[in-house]
């Protein structure tokens, strides 16, 4: 398996992303992820933007087939769309530079905060969040 995806509360989501993403990967993620986002909305109709946290573990990184990356880029307005519930992101990676691509990124994302965090510093990082353990 190449990433899983939790929902320990209905304000929190984790990603764990494991080597290469592929084509089914990419689409199952996305179903997945479109379904995590839309089950705080259920849980709570009046959801806030921007109160939703989002935990990202990036343990090794390759990048996505060609085919895995299109099918993101079909369902990019999509994906976006769940981007308005999120405030805080971190992402834990030992690659410092895909800490700085996701803070620049998070630059590019209205009302996302995106901070970067080795992998020794995943309690550190759900302090950030506010989601201690």
């Amino acid at each position: 398996m190449t990433y899983i995806l939790t929902q320990p509360n209905n304000n929190h989501i984790e990603l764990t992303i494991n080597g290469k993403i592929s084509s089914d990967d990419m689409n199952n993620l996305l179903d997945e992820w479109m379904q995590a986002t839309a089950s705080m909305v259920q849980a709570n109709p009046n959801t806030e933007r921007q109160n939703a946290t989002l935990l990202y573990r990036i343990n090794s990184f390759a990048m996505p087939s060609f085919s895995a990356l299109m099918n993101e880029m079909k369902r990019m307005p999509e994906l976006w769309a769940t981007m308005k519930y999120f405030g805080k992101m971190a992402v834990i990676s030992e690659q410092q530079w895909l800490q700085k691509v996701a803070e620049i990124e998070g630059f590019m994302i209205p009302g996302l905060d995106i901070k970067g965090f080795n992998p020794d510093e995943e309690s550190a990082a759900k302090i950030w969040l506010g989601i201690q353990d």
